[in-house]
């Protein structure tokens, strides 16, 4: 098993490609790979647009409806070599 924590995808091009290239090493370093665990911060709440860092005062809809497509090409990218490798993920929520 696998485990990368606070990659903070987000922040910048080169850190994303950075982490990028650090989640490929590891997964042929470590090969066969069963599973990997996504823990801590993925993406960085800071590097979000402005209307979504302070979405925890706007309500869970208002961010839905707003603020869903930045998190998910979040999501697309720091899950991008797993699903590449074909290696099952788990995400630890590391925050309520």
């Amino acid at each position: 098993m696998l485990v990368f924590s606070d990659l903070h995808y987000g922040e910048s091009a080169a850190k994303d490609q950075s982490s990028d290239a650090f989640q490929e090493r590891m997964l042929r370093l470590e090969a066969p790979v069963d599973l990997v665990l996504f823990n801590g911060d993925l993406s960085s709440d800071y590097a979000a647009p402005s209307y979504c860092r302070n979405a925890k005062l706007r309500g869970i809809h208002w961010v839905r409806a707003r603020c869903m497509a930045w998190w998910t090409a979040r999501w697309k990218e720091y899950t991008a070599s797993v699903v590449t490798h074909k290696v099952p993920y788990a995400l630890r929520k590391s925050k309520p």
